[in-house]
């Protein structure tokens, strides 16, 4: 999504005043669209705002003037001004497909994703081939979790557009919440092509490869992520485990990581377990502590976490017995459960 709004910045900020009105209106125009164009969106919204209350722009400047506004409002996270921009933009220009596809991601961005998708609707009605708005009307299915929606506009976004990062991305994230994490991972590798040193990316392309027992593949992934983000403690865990069921754990990486994050906060004591230096219990107890919300994600991953600890010291029986806690403790739609799930497969298997 980030992608796109930079994109749409540019033929923004392309846009110049019309000569044939006032000129210092003009000028407050243009230079606020080129103190966008450097990032400076203070001085942008400041010059923005001189030139729309004056009163003296064209309607088709107007609309450049909001829209341009209302995307700096968006990267300073103030979604409510950008709606209000992009809402006079489309009363300007009711035609105008990008005012739409640019308002949909500020109702994305305030979580009212049924008003973002009507507003891509809208986008695509005027623009059929109109790649971002698929893209991003995918990401809104995802959030709502339509997930077959999703693949199929990312889909579209990719036969119109066929190197898109975010697509591929985005669709990646469909089908691992389907649990085809065969077409995820496939998806995974486009996107990594694309963009090798995506750190999201790369973390969640080695999960899947985990998943799939692809251990050695989901370790480069991993070592990737990490060499791009290192202070990241659940990728490091995770790299841990798969460099581990590829028969090659390596504590001392490890510890190195851990050095780099926050050894007082969670997942320290999970990785203090597997570096040897902490016990079952002690995690354990730590888990109970905290507010309600805290007390259940800890619940979830201190099962599964356990779980893998147990799986490698080869204590079968106790790890069954993790991972069946994990089932449980974990929500269906998110990686844990799955990964859980596999796990007792595997033993099972």
């Amino acid at each position: 999504m980030n992608r796109w709004m930079l994109a749409t910045a540019a033929t923004v900020i392309m846009a110049a005043a019309s000569p044939a009105w006032a000129a210092e209106a003009a000028i407050d125009l243009q230079s606020g669209l080129e103190a966008a164009q450097r990032g400076h969106f203070d001085d942008g919204v400041r010059l923005l705002t001189m030139a729309i209350n004056s009163k003296e722009l064209s309607p088709a400047d107007l609309e450049q003037a909001l829209k341009a506004r209302g995307l700096m409002y968006q990267r300073q996270n103030k979604q409510k001004e950008a709606l209000a921009d992009y809402d006079a933009a489309v009363r300007l220009q009711p035609s105008d497909a990008s005012a739409y596809d640019m308002r949909g991601t500020a109702y994305a961005g305030t979580g009212q994703m049924d008003r973002a998708i009507a507003d891509y609707d809208k986008t695509l009605q005027l623009q059929p081939h109109n790649v971002a708005a698929h893209v991003n009307r995918g990401f809104a299915y995802i959030v709502k979790r339509q997930y077959k929606q999703a693949i199929a506009d990312l889909d579209a976004a990719l036969e119109l557009s066929p190197k898109d990062f975010a697509a591929y991305r985005n669709r990646a994230t469909a089908y691992r919440s389907l649990g085809d994490y065969r077409k995820a991972v496939a998806d995974y590798d486009a996107a990594l092509r694309l963009n090798p040193k995506d750190p999201n990316v790369g973390y969640e392309s080695g999960r899947a490869k985990y998943q799939l027992g692809d251990f050695a593949g989901a370790a480069q992934d991993l070592s990737r992520s990490l060499s791009s983000f290192p202070n990241q403690p659940y990728t490091a865990i995770w790299l841990y485990l798969a460099e581990a069921k590829a028969g090659k754990p390596d504590p001392q990486e490890l510890a190195a990581h851990a050095a780099k994050t926050n050894a007082k906060a969670w997942p320290a004591p999970i990785i203090a377990m597997f570096e040897g230096k902490s016990s079952i219990p002690a995690v354990q107890s730590v888990a109970v502590v905290g507010s309600k919300n805290d007390r259940a994600v800890r619940a979830c991953e201190v099962a599964l976490y356990v779980g893998e600890y147990q799986a490698l010291k080869a204590d079968r029986a106790a790890a069954q017995q993790s991972f069946e806690r994990a089932t449980q403790a974990c929500p269906k739609s998110i990686f844990e459960h799955d990964a859980a799930t596999e796990e007792l497969r595997r033993l099972k298997g």
